[in-house]
């Protein structure tokens, strides 16, 4: 008999311990604490599956986001892919002062005579100045080294050489003559397509290059592979009928960040 009672009393004990295990289950997993990582899951799921708002870009949309580029938009059509961390310091500041020239908001004439004849006196610009351009181009993260001596020159604005003594101080822009503006080549462009997302730009481009005779004023028509395409003259509203050609040129597709209402330069490449 006391056996019995002994076994009755073990078999309700294990009841009641598995009953207090499964409210205890259904409490825990109601208030979500074995549903941690499943939730989690799902908001990553929902974070990835979402999709970054496209705009199509409008003609003059692309020339102004593009026009970050313009002091050097041409050595993008020398290679098949140019990507801004691969430019050097040198170049980035060379672009810079070049496109300030250009703007001359931030030149300033100095009483330093030129050490050419007859070329005036010295400009200056300070580091700072050219620096904050450098990252409005390439973005503030940009790699940049100071450089004491280079050369710039620039369509417009003239051939300088710029001598600098430290950060602290501005850059000397010694002027000198030059002919930076006098060619028989040039680059035709027309842009193809846009895309403007939440944080970069896209913008595809079609380049052509004229060869041109000045005598016959006849221009020979490349692409960017130095493939000959034909040859045309300008028309009578000294324009050049371009538009058969266009399927055969050269695309470049550019890449742009945008950073504080901003966008600078990340990459370009050839389309194929």
């Amino acid at each position: 008999m006391k056996n019995k009672k002994k076994t009755f009393g073990i078999v309700l004990l294990v009841i009641v311990l598995m009953c207090g295990a499964f409210v205890g289950g259904y409490f825990v997993n109601e208030k979500g604490l074995f549903n941690i990582k499943k939730e989690s899951t799902k908001e990553v799921k929902k974070e990835n599956d979402k999709e970054q708002v496209k705009t199509k870009l409008k003609e003059d949309e692309m020339k102004k986001i593009m026009s970050v580029i313009s002091t050097f938009e041409e050595s993008t059509y020398d290679t098949d892919k140019l990507e801004a961390d691969s430019i050097s310091s040198e170049s980035k500041i060379k672009y810079a002062i070049g496109y300030e020239l250009l703007l001359k908001d931030n030149i300033e004439k100095t009483n330093t005579p030129s050490t050419q004849d007859d070329m005036g006196n010295q400009y200056s610009i300070k580091w700072k100045v050219v620096s904050d351009r450098v990252k409005e181009m390439f973005g503030s993260k940009t790699r940049l080294e100071y450089v004491s001596n280079l050369a710039v020159t620039q369509a417009g604005a003239g051939c300088f050489t710029v001598n600098g003594s430290g950060e602290s101080n501005p850059y000397m822009l010694d002027p000198f003559g030059c002919d930076v503006g006098w060619r028989f080549d040039h680059y035709e462009k027309k842009y193809v397509d846009g895309i403007k997302y939440e944080d970069k730009a896209e913008i595809n481009v079609k380049i052509l290059h004229l060869e041109c005779d000045p005598e016959t004023n006849e221009c020979s028509i490349e692409n960017l592979d130095d493939n000959k395409l034909g040859k045309v003259k300008k028309n009578k509203n000294d324009m050049y009928d371009l538009d058969s050609y266009y399927d055969k040129a050269t695309t470049i597709k550019y890449t742009f960040n945008l950073e504080n209402d901003n966008y600078y330069f990340v990459s370009s490449e050839f389309v194929k």
